[in-house]
């Protein structure tokens, strides 16, 4: 056998190996994105959460909080004000300067919904293939770290001009932190706290419009209180009626 020959051998199994190496990789990896995405799956799939979020960038932190239950979702900004959506309406209520704003839609995004929940998590997709080159991507690191004393399956993700990372809980799958940094040295961190059925009809009511002052988000311009508020006592009074049900088919079921 000459130089050639031998050297031609060595370097296939050399290219074997590192198949081997990478697809054995590959599989550990995607079995660790799997067991994690299969029980956000069943969270995404619950009627009940509630999703306290921390903000800190720069030494200014703010707290947002999500509330959802019977497929109506409300977001409560740091200032107080707060957006409510059911899927097909949505509105931005300030209670403390009784102002409603009837929102456009297309024009916003962060409503409280189970697919804004899931996008929190990375490479949320019920989508095999796009699973298995999500765990294929070496770029895409996969640690385990303790937080707070818990251990966690660490993500980190390099996007172009910043790294996405991201704790979640080994035990019960919950994502805890996520870290945002970019490449001019500007960070944010977020730390959620989630619970699961714990949200109450009072937290999700909507006010007596009958004194608010209500605007269309996409014309500005101001309406009568009046053509909105036999809508949004009636979409309360659905609420109640909805989430009755929910408890009683709740107390049948346990």
């Amino acid at each position: 056998m000459n130089k050639k020959t031998k050297f031609l051998i060595v370097t296939i199994i050399f290219f074997i190996l590192i198949g081997l190496i990478f697809g054995i990789n590959t599989i550990c990896r995607f079995y660790k994105l799997q067991n994690i995405l299969s029980r956000v799956e069943e969270n995404v799939e619950k009627d009940n959460f509630y999703l306290e979020t921390t903000i800190n960038n720069k030494g200014i932190t703010s707290v947002t909080k999500s509330y959802y239950k019977g497929n109506v979702g409300k977001f409560i900004s740091q200032n107080g004000v707060y957006t409510w959506y059911d899927g097909e309406k949505a509105y931005s209520v300030d209670e403390n300067n009784k102002e409603i704003i009837i929102l456009d839609l297309e024009k916003n995004i962060g409503l409280v919904n189970k697919k804004s929940f899931a996008a929190l998590y990375p490479c949320y997709t019920k989508n095999f293939f796009e699973r298995l080159v999500f765990a294929g991507d070496i770029s895409n690191k996969f640690k385990t770290e303790y937080y707070n004393g818990e251990k966690c399956i660490l993500i980190q993700i390099k996007e172009d001009g910043y790294t996405k990372s991201f704790w979640i809980t080994e035990k019960f799958k919950d994502l805890v932190k996520a870290k945002v940094e970019f490449a001019n040295g500007d960070i944010y961190e977020y730390k959620y706290k989630i619970q699961f059925h714990t949200t109450k009809l009072k937290d999700i009511e909507l006010p007596d419009i009958s004194e608010y002052k209500v605007i269309n988000q996409s014309s500005g311009e101001e309406l009568k209180t009046n053509t909105l508020e036999n809508n949004v006592k009636l979409e309360s009074q659905n609420i109640i009626i909805e989430n009755t049900i929910i408890q009683e088919n709740d107390k049948l079921e346990g």
